[in-house]
């Protein structure tokens, strides 16, 4: 039986209060941007914004993230007509298909709030309300790609990505892809163009583009490398930050370019169709497995390190406290491990794991 802990005493009022914001960060930095478990959809999303003051920047981040996360939930689900209708909710309504919002990195200057925000979208909520709408709804979840279309005019030349006269990239923001696949071209925002340069993302930088997976919120991102071997060949080398790797050749005339990035585009986009498809479930969240803990502890600092120290190891994907009281905390872990793997990374925290019938014992061992 767990342990039920009925009433709370002053102290562990304060407890709580001192407590609140460990108690309602979850470790997210280490799983994917998006991902899924059972219903639930969540994003990882950083927001900087400022306002009047502290407060108000805060309401207007956590409100416009909300939001942001629950059109990117619906865009997983139905075509661009059915996330217009659900983008186009007020927060009274978006906010019903919140589960949770967990923060952490938390900073309040003056008139400005700074944060990462985890939102989870319950998304069996989300499919009920279309249903009841009568929205599209797709029979499998639909890939987010992040197209990174870098051009050299020739083999010999520097290769370009923000600059005005990168005509593939131009190609691609004109072109009209019709596909089951939500394509995203990369946008010349300043986070974007601080992340990544034309070089870094010629020679696949790895670092840069996982960071640009964040920010963007995609499941990929394809680097899509295009250059004239001749003056009638157009070569583009396709590469994913997921490993993917192909070659893509279109013979034309190079006076007319225009055209021939038109033909390339129309080979590559089935190429990448089929491996997002074929990469949709590698894209989702590990299977978690949920164990409950009691923790006894000497002082609450001994808590305050060990939350600490919990939520750094990789193997653990969530915790929540279910009950604080002097001296013991009962909370539930997510873990993405089997129990042997994840009893090893926790001695390798100084925590050992006993059985104690329906839930753990956690006890410091020792670093």
């Amino acid at each position: 039986m767990y342990y039920i802990f009925a009433e709370f005493s002053n102290y562990m009022r304060r407890c709580l209060l001192r407590l609140s914001y460990f108690i309602s960060a979850f470790l997210f930095v280490l799983m994917p941007v998006w991902c899924f478990a059972g219903d639930d959809f969540a994003v990882n999303i950083h927001v900087d914004v400022t306002a009047a003051d502290a407060a108000a920047a805060r309401e207007k981040a956590h409100q416009g993230a909300q939001a942001a996360a629950v059109t990117a939930a619906a865009k997983r689900l139905t075509d661009a007509a059915g996330v217009e209708k659900i983008a186009a909710l007020n927060h009274n309504q978006l906010i019903n298909f919140v589960k949770e919002t967990s923060v952490s990195d938390e900073k309040t200057p003056v008139n400005r709030y700074i944060a990462d925000l985890h939102i989870v979208v319950n998304m069996d909520l989300l499919k009920t309300y279309m249903r009841e709408r009568s929205i599209d709804i797709a029979p499998e979840l639909i890939p987010n790609i992040l197209l990174v279309p870098v051009f050299k005019p020739s083999p010999a030349e520097t290769p370009i990505l923000w600059e005005i006269n990168n005509a593939w990239r131009k190609i691609w923001d004109e072109y009209d892809i019709k596909s089951g696949v939500n394509f995203a071209v990369i946008k010349d925002n300043q986070p974007n163009i601080e992340t990544i340069s034309a070089l870094s993302a010629f020679e696949l930088d790895n670092a840069a583009l996982s960071e640009l997976k964040e920010l963007n919120h995609v499941d990929d991102v394809y680097v899509l490398s295009a250059s004239f071997d001749s003056i009638d060949t157009l070569n583009v080398e396709i590469s994913s930050l997921s490993g993917y790797r192909d070659t893509v050749q279109t013979a034309g005339v190079k006076s007319e370019s225009d055209e021939m990035f038109r033909q390339a585009i129309e080979q590559i986009i089935p190429l990448i169709e089929q491996q997002a498809y074929q990469q949709k479930d590698a894209f989702a969240a590990p299977i978690q497995e949920k164990m409950t803990v009691l923790y006894p502890f000497a002082d609450l600092s001994d808590w305050v390190a060990a939350e600490s120290k919990i939520k750094n190891i990789p193997e653990i994907a969530s915790l929540e406290v279910q009950a604080l009281s002097p001296g013991k905390v009962q909370f539930v872990i997510g873990y993405t491990s089997s129990a042997d793997e994840l009893t090893s990374a926790l001695a390798s925290f100084g925590y050992g794991l006993e059985d104690g019938g329906n839930y753990m014992i956690l006890k410091y061992i020792g670093d």
